[in-house]
């Protein structure tokens, strides 16, 4: 009996372990997928060796959970498209709850867990569109939004004309903060288009 039998007979907590093991191959994922709930579902998505054929079953889910989680974990690395889909058809979700807000800052602007490095491929446009959306927003001094903003700051992909737009905010330290990276920013595009 193949392994993929056991999934049958497996009781959710040993699908959901089974479904985080990097060791799995791609016919196992596809039981785990078919089989699972969505906390199995979920560690698939977070699964290093994810294999592109489950990864694309878990993209074309209804929602935008899995795809924040399979964006976090960098799975669609260099597929600029895949950010600014899951932002655009999403973008009032994103803002219009705290769950949203933290999805929105996990997935794109900065990660929680050192393992997740998918935010630093969000494209600047996306980017733009966040601080426009941010800014817009009635003026609260909440972490949520501080956090948001720090975090669109120190972004790798941060465009000069975005950080301009972020030397406006109202909070002291954080306006100090985008005028030093419009700085950096600067000086990084003299020096790039110096050589």
């Amino acid at each position: 009996m193949s392994l993929e039998n056991y999934v049958f007979k497996m009781s959710n907590t040993e699908i959901n372990n089974l479904a985080k093991n990097r060791f799995i191959n791609g016919s196992m994922q596809s039981e785990i997928f078919f089989r699972g709930n969505r906390t199995a579902r979920g560690n698939l998505c977070r699964n290093p060796s994810l294999s592109n054929t489950v990864r694309d079953r878990l993209w074309k889910e209804r929602g935008y959970v899995y795809k924040t989680e399979l964006l976090k974990t960098g799975k669609f690395r260099g597929d600029a498209e895949k950010y600014r889909q899951l932002y655009y058809e999403n973008e009032d979700k994103f803002f219009n709850t705290w769950s949203g807000q933290w999805r929105l800052k996990s997935t794109f602007l900065s990660s929680y867990w050192c393992e997740r490095d998918g935010f630093q491929y969000t494209p600047a446009d996306v980017l733009d569109s966040i601080t426009d959306r941010i800014t817009l927003m009635p003026p609260k001094d909440s972490y949520s939004i501080n956090s948001m903003l720090e975090s669109l700051i120190r972004h790798p992909n941060l465009a000069v004309d975005t950080c301009v737009k972020l030397t406006t905010v109202k909070k002291e330290n954080l306006r100090n903060l985008a005028f030093e990276r419009l700085i950096a920013l600067n000086k990084e595009d003299k020096i790039a288009k110096a050589n």
